[in-house]
C-alpha cells in the first residue's frame, strides 16, 4: 500500500511543473490539497484492502504537486524568503516529527481509519489558508506544450527505479526481479535526462540543476536526507524490539529530533550570514558522520535518554546543512523557474530516498540481530556523510554582505 503511495507520488511530481505552467501554482496546489483531503476520506471508508490500495494510489498522485509548490511559495522570492525560510526549516522538519508520534497515539487508540481521517480537518484549514498564496505565488500563468515523450521515458523510469528498489532488500539486488526493472528504470531517467538537455520545453527543466552549485547541492541534500531519514525507519525497531518500547514511547523519542532539525535550519542560515555556506555545509556533514557513528555503542541497556541526546545532535547537524544548501540551489536559477527547480530537486530526492534507504535496509537485514545490524549501519551512515562533506567542497563560498542568503530576485515570469 505504501508502495501505490510512493509509485503515484513520483509520477504525479513528473506533471507538477507542466500544471503549474498550465493552470498556475496557486490553483494547483488548491485543487491538490483539496483531492488530497477527499482521497483521505475515501482511504479512511475504504470497505476492501483492494478499494484501500486503490484509494492510497489516488491519494499519491494528486498530492504530488503540493511539496513542489509550497516550497515555491517559502523560497520564491527575496522579500517571502527572508521573511519566512527560516520558520520555515523548523515547519518542514518539525511538522513531519509529530507524525510518529500522533499517528502511534491515534492508531493505538482509535485505529487505522483515524490515521486518514485526521488528514480531513487539516485539509480543510490548509484549503482557507490558500487564500493567502496569491500574495507569493502571483497570478499568471504562461503555458507550454505537453511534453509527451518525456512523460514517455521518466514516468516509466521512475516508477521502475521506484519498485525495484523497494523490492530490493526482500529479493536481493542481484535477483533478475530487481536488476532488470533497476536497469531498464536507470536507462529511462538517462535519456530522460539527455531529452531534457536538448528539449526546448521538456516536461521538467532538470538542467537548472546543472550548474556546479545546484548539482551538488541536490547531491549533498540527496545524502543527507538519506542519513537523516534512516533513523525514522530504523531507530524505531531498535526501540521497539531490541528495547521493547512501544510505538507512542518510540515516536516520542523521534519528536525532539524532528523539533531540534527544524532549530538546527534557523541556527545554520545565521552560521552562513557569518561564515559562508561552503565551510558550514561541511562542518554540519563532517559533525553528522560523527554524531552517527556514536550508534556503534548502542545496546539493549542503552538509555532512552541518551538515544534522544545522539538522535538531536544528529538532526541539529542536519539542519546546519539543508535549508542553506536548498536556499543556495532556489537562488541560482530565474523565479520563473521555481516549479521546475523543486520539482527535479523532489525527484531526486525520492530516487535517491528509495535506493539509499533500500540499500541501508539490505546491510541492516544482513546483520545477525537489530542491534548489529545498527552497528553496522553507523559505519555506512559515518562514510555517507563524510562523502557529502567532499562533495559540499564544491559548493560556493556564499558569504553575503547583506542581512540574508543571496536569493534570486522577484522579478521574472510568476506562476498562480
Amino acid at each position: 500500500m505504501s508502495s501505490a503511495y510512493l509509485l503515484a507520488l513520483g509520477v504525479g511530481l513528473c506533471l507538477t511543473p507542466w500544471l503549474t505552467s498550465r493552470f498556475g501554482s496557486r490553483r494547483v496546489y488548491a485543487v491538490s490539497l483539496a483531492l488530497f483531503t477527499l482521497t483521505s476520506a475515501g482511504c479512511a471508508l475504504a470497505g476492501s484492502l483492494s478499494v484501500l490500495i486503490a484509494a492510497r494510489t489516488l491519494q499519491g498522485l494528486v498530492a504530488a504537486p503540493m511539496v513542489p509548490v509550497a516550497m515555491t511559495a517559502l523560497l520564491g522570492t527575496s522579500e517571502v524568503r527572508r521573511d519566512v525560510s527560516a520558520a520555515a526549516g523548523v515547519v518542514l522538519f518539525a511538522a513531519p516529527a509529530f507524525g510518529p508520534v500522533v499517528g502511534g497515539v491515534v492508531l493505538d487508540l482509535l485505529g487505522w481509519p483515524a490515521t486518514f481521517w485526521i488528514n480531513v480537518p487539516v485539509g480543510v484549514a490548509g484549503l482557507w489558508g490558500c487564500r493567502a498564496l496569491g500574495s507569493v505565488l502571483g497570478s499568471d500563468r504562461v503555458g507550454r506544450p505537453f511534453d509527451v515523450r518525456g512523460l514517455a521515458l521518466l514516468a516509466p523510469g521512475l516508477v521502475a527505479v521506484l519498485w525495484s528498489s523497494h523490492e530490493a532488500p526482500a529479493a536481493g539486488w542481484a535477483s533478475a526481479g530487481v536488476i532488470i526493472p533497476l536497469a531498464c528504470g536507470s536507462l529511462a531517467l538517462g535519456c530522460f535526462v539527455v531529452h531534457a538537455a536538448r528539449h526546448t520545453d521538456p516536461l521538467v527543466r532538470v538542467r537548472l540543476l546543472g550548474t556546479r552549485a545546484g548539482l551538488a547541492g541536490t547531491i549533498v541534500c540527496s545524502l543527507a536526507s538519506v542519513v537523516a531519514y534512516a533513523t525514522v525507519f530504523f531507530i524505531p525497531v531498535y526501540l521497539q524490539r531490541v528495547q521493547h518500547h512501544s510505538a507512542v514511547v518510540a515516536g516520542l523519542a523521534l519528536l525532539p529530533a524532528g523539533v531540534v532539525t527544524g532549530l538546527g535550519s534557523v541556527a545554520g542560515e545565521s552560521a552562513v550570514r557569518r561564515w559562508g555556506l561552503r565551510p558550514v555545509a561541511v562542518a554540519g556533514l563532517l559533525a553528522l558522520g560523527a554524531v552517527s557513528a556514536l550508534f556503534v555503542g548502542f545496546s539493549a541497556t542503552t538509555a532512552l535518554g541518551w538515544s534522544c541526546l545522539v538522535l538531536g545532535a544528529r538532526s541539529l547537524a542536519v539542519g546546519l546543512v539543508t535549508t542553506p544548501v536548498l536556499t543556495v540551489i532556489s537562488a541560482s536559477v530565474p523565479a520563473g523557474d521555481a516549479d521546475d527547480v523543486n520539482a527535479a530537486f523532489n525527484l531526486a530526492l525520492r530516487v535517491s530516498g528509495a535506493v539509499g534507504i533500500a540499500s541501508l535496509t539490505s546491510v541492516f537485514l544482513a546483520a545477525p540481530d537489530p542491534v548489529a545490524g545498527l552497528h553496522a549501519l553507523s559505519l555506512v551512515m559515518s562514510v555517507i556523510s563524510v562523502v557529502a562533506a567532499a562533495i559540499a567542497c564544491l559548493l560556493p563560498l556564499d558569504r553575503p554582505a547583506s542581512a540574508s542568503l543571496p536569493v534570486r530576485p522577484a522579478a521574472g515570469r510568476s506562476r498562480a
